[in-house]
């Protein structure tokens, strides 16, 4: 999983699996790996009376910081017209 695909279909479990700095995330949020962990981002966020949009863009603010290079563009591209 890279930070492209970590989407609100994503398990707790496999984010945190792919990007470990994200327990902190889920922690904050009073969500864990244990009896939530399988389910859904978006899922867990709303049994948790949690909004999911706001805790997939917490989740992904760490995932990109964990990959910038996956995400950036060097300023001297040569494609860039």
């Amino acid at each position: 999983m890279s930070t492209l695909e970590c989407t609100s279909a994503s398990t707790i479990n496999e984010v945190v699996k792919a990007f470990p700095a994200t327990l902190a995330v889920f922690s904050r949020y009073g969500l864990d790996t244990c009896c939530g962990g399988g389910l859904p981002m978006a899922d867990a966020a709303v049994r948790h009376g949690i909004d999911p949009v706001e805790l997939l863009a917490a989740v992904r603010q760490v995932t990109v910081a964990a990959c910038p290079a996956q995400l950036s563009v060097p300023d001297n591209d040569a494609g860039i017209a």
